[in-house]
C-alpha cells in the first residue's frame, strides 16, 4: 500500500484491499464454502503478493523487452487462478507465488 502512494495506482490497490477485507467478514459471517477455510489466510496473502508484483511490473517493467512483461502477466494470472481455484492446496499457492518473485529477480 505504501508503495503506490501518491501514484495512479493508490486507488485501485485501496479497493483491492478493501475488497479483500469484505471477503474476510463475508467468510466469517458464512462459514459454508466450498474454499478450504485454512486456506484462506495463504489466499489472502497470495492477493498481497498479486498487488506488489503488478506495483513491480508498473516501476520495472516499463523500459524492459516486451517478453518479461509477457513472462510476468502469465506469473501475475497463474497466481490469480489458483487463488480463485476452491481446489488449489496451500503449497501450489505458494509455489506459484515463488514462481512470480522469482520473475521479480530475472
Amino acid at each position: 500500500k505504501d508503495n503506490v502512494q501518491g501514484t495512479d495506482y493508490e486507488k485501485p490497490v485501496n479497493e483491492a484491499i478493501t475488497s479483500v477485507e469484505k471477503l474476510k467478514t463475508s467468510l466469517r459471517a458464512n462459514s459454508e464454502t466450498v474454499y478450504d477455510l485454512n486456506s484462506i489466510g495463504s489466499r489472502v496473502e497470495a492477493l498481497t503478493d498479486v498487488i506488489e508484483a503488478i506495483t513491480f511490473s508498473t516501476q520495472h517493467l516499463a523500459n524492459k523487452v516486451s517478453q518479461a512483461n509477457i513472462d510476468m502477466g502469465f506469473g501475475i494470472t497463474k497466481l490469480v487462478i489458483r487463488i480463485l481455484d476452491p481446489f488449489a492446496s496451500v503449497d501450489s499457492i505458494k509455489a506459484q507465488v515463488n514462481d512470480v518473485k522469482a520473475l521479480e529477480q530475472k
